[in-house]
């Protein structure tokens, strides 16, 4: 999408279903695809948990 400014999939879906149907239809794949998300999440993560301060709920 950088490049071109074209999605790189069809965001409605294939013959095959959507995109999140196809992950979810296998466990392996499922793994790999969480386990992606979690690590491009991870850095944007810490980078907004150090620049806003704690914040700690009470439980009661």
């Amino acid at each position: 999408m950088l490049r071109t400014g074209r999605p790189q999939y069809a965001p409605t879906g294939t013959d095959d279903g959507t995109v999140f149907d196809i992950h979810y239809a296998d466990p392996d794949t499922l793994t790999t695809f969480l386990t992606a998300m979690s690590g491009i999440s991870a850095g944007p993560a810490r980078a907004l948990a150090e620049v806003f301060p704690r914040v700690l709920v009470s439980g009661s």
